[in-house]
């Protein structure tokens, strides 16, 4: 194998992390956004109608917040 196609290759691995991690904290910041609207006792209609998101993709944020913050309910989420 070339050295150009070495450091092509590496190049390609680097970018792939990156957007990898920028993912990671764009869907964090997603999860953040939903546990704010949750505080202020949205439902999950009217958070999905505030994010331009499907209600179901609210539901699976709720449920991550939940099992990240080892509770079982969306009050103990907020109150966490």
């Amino acid at each position: 194998m070339t050295t150009s196609i070495r450091v092509e290759e590496d190049r390609l691995r680097q970018i792939r992390r990156v957007t990898e991690v920028c993912r990671a904290i764009t869907y964090a910041s997603s999860l953040d956004e939903v546990l704010q609207l949750l505080s202020e006792w949205m439902d999950q209609r009217e958070i999905a109608e505030r994010l331009v998101i499907s209600p179901k993709t609210v539901a699976t944020h709720i449920q991550h917040i939940l099992v990240k913050l080892g509770v079982h309910s969306r009050a103990q989420a907020v109150a966490a």
